[in-house]
């Protein structure tokens, strides 16, 4: 997962709405589990990323979880992402289920 990736849209599939802590913006992730998020209007945030396998009745699923805080404004930001699946080299999906609704984050890398 190292390196730049750039969210490049999110669908929502399903009734109600939630609040979503990243709607687009880059990511560089780092080897050392830092990273940083540019959020495209304006705010830089630095924090940490994990990824975790979860062995389940359908096999193996790969988890994210995603933290950074802006240190100028002191805005925090966070997200769990229940399950990441690279659809290609330079591509990946992120889902989050909520009852019934998924969001799917489309990232590219760049």
């Amino acid at each position: 997962l190292e390196g730049t990736w750039e969210l490049v849209d999110v669908y929502k599939t399903g009734f109600g709405h939630s609040d979503l802590a990243f709607d687009g913006g880059l990511f560089t992730f780092y080897a050392s589990g830092q990273l940083d998020y540019q959020d495209g209007y304006g705010g830089y945030y630095e924090g940490d990323w994990d990824i975790r396998r979860i062995n389940t009745s359908d096999g193996t699923i790969k988890t994210l979880k995603v933290y950074c805080v802006d240190h100028a404004t002191g805005i925090v930001l966070g997200e769990y992402f229940d399950e990441m699946i690279f659809t290609g080299t330079n591509r990946f999906e992120a889902y989050i289920y909520d009852g019934a609704r998924t969001y799917t984050f489309q990232f590219r890398r760049r």
